[in-house]
């Protein structure tokens, strides 16, 4: 049974917080986590886990995490996007270290867009460096925009607010990290930050009539919606 917006019972609860009604609607019927919306148009449909991660429930989300052990259930969203994708914007921690979104770190949303690609656009520094230090995750991996992690990184920190790169300064004792994970071994100190940028080209779409500072704003703006 579905409502007219094309829930199921189990995503109604979802999108009200009610975690006891989600437990029992569980273990009642486990099939209701692998079923989707239906309404509008299929970019989006979405799953029990995305729309709890979405919607910042996450003793719901990690109570379906904690049934995914033993059920099968769906991850998928809206846009192309995952719960981890999901986790990335709305800054749920407890995912990026859970071992069950490891498989999901290289998985691309409808705009190309990784978890770190998602954490650079949105200037979640924190998130950058916790992912960058993770061996399965790919950092050379490019969106439709034909932007990689190192170019959206070094993009925002010409943000004429500043804010990206204070954000990186304040962090300098974490910078050679960065360095190493994203940028690679061979770029600049923080001292030649400014100067780095200016010299790097940063690929701007030929398809449309967009600079790179306008997808980033479009981007920025759609993910946090």
């Amino acid at each position: 049974m579905r409502n007219k917006a094309g829930d199921t019972v189990l995503h109604e609860a979802v999108r009200n917080g009610h975690l006891e009604t989600v437990k029992v609607l569980i273990e009642k019927d486990p099939d209701l986590m692998t079923m989707m919306t239906t309404a509008g148009v299929a970019d989006a449909e979405e799953s029990p886990l995305f729309v709890a991660v979405d919607r910042y429930y996450f003793e719901i989300a990690l109570h379906i995490i904690s049934e995914a052990k033993s059920e099968k259930i769906s991850i998928s969203g809206r846009n192309g996007k995952n719960a981890l994708h999901a986790a990335i914007i709305r800054k749920v921690h407890k995912s990026y270290t859970d071992s069950w979104f490891q498989d999901l770190v290289n998985v691309q949303d409808s705009e190309g867009n990784t978890a770190m690609h998602l954490a650079s656009i949105l200037g979640h520094v924190d998130i950058i460096f916790l992912l960058g230090q993770r061996k399965r995750v790919g950092k050379g991996a490019v969106n439709k925009a034909g932007m990689t992690v190192r170019d959206i990184i070094l993009l925002k920190g010409r943000d004429k607010r500043g804010l990206f790169k204070l954000a990186l300064l304040q962090r300098s004792d974490l910078w050679s990290s960065l360095e190493n994970v994203i940028l690679g071994s061979e770029t600049t100190k923080i001292q030649n930050f400014d100067q780095k940028v200016k010299e790097t080209a940063v690929p701007v779409p030929t398809s449309e009539a967009e600079t790179s500072y306008q997808v980033i704003n479009r981007y920025v703006s759609q993910y946090q919606r």
